[in-house]
């Protein structure tokens, strides 16, 4: 979009098609809906893939993910695993000083107490 001759609103339409779409949306739909050439609409679809990339977390993450298979998504099945991480969190809280605790706390008030 940087220095692009192309109207901002014509990327915003573009955004908004990507958006709504599953399997994303063809230079030549691009082309159509726009009204602007196919190659000016492959350049849109690259851009905007490239950006999706980036945001969709293709990126590493820094720090410790810990993740774990389950069976479905149940709420029997979830809410014990959730209480037994929110303990872990609130155990690993109270050990922490009391500046980070309350950068941390995210309006839960227990988080660092009892």
């Amino acid at each position: 979009m940087h220095r692009s001759r192309t109207s901002l609103q014509k990327w915003f339409i573009t955004m908004h098609l990507f958006s709504m779409s599953r399997r994303g949306v063809a230079a030549k739909e691009l082309e159509r809906q726009l009204d602007v050439t196919y190659k000016t609409a492959w350049r849109m679809a690259h851009e905007i893939r490239t950006w999706m990339a980036e945001v969709n977390g293709d990126n590493t993450l820094d720090g410790d993910v810990i993740t774990k298979v389950v069976p479905n998504v149940r709420k029997k099945t979830l809410q014990p695993i959730i209480q037994r991480s929110f303990a872990s969190y609130r155990r690993d809280m109270k050990r922490a000083p009391a500046g980070l605790r309350s950068r941390l706390d995210c309006g839960d008030n227990r988080a660092g107490g009892g």
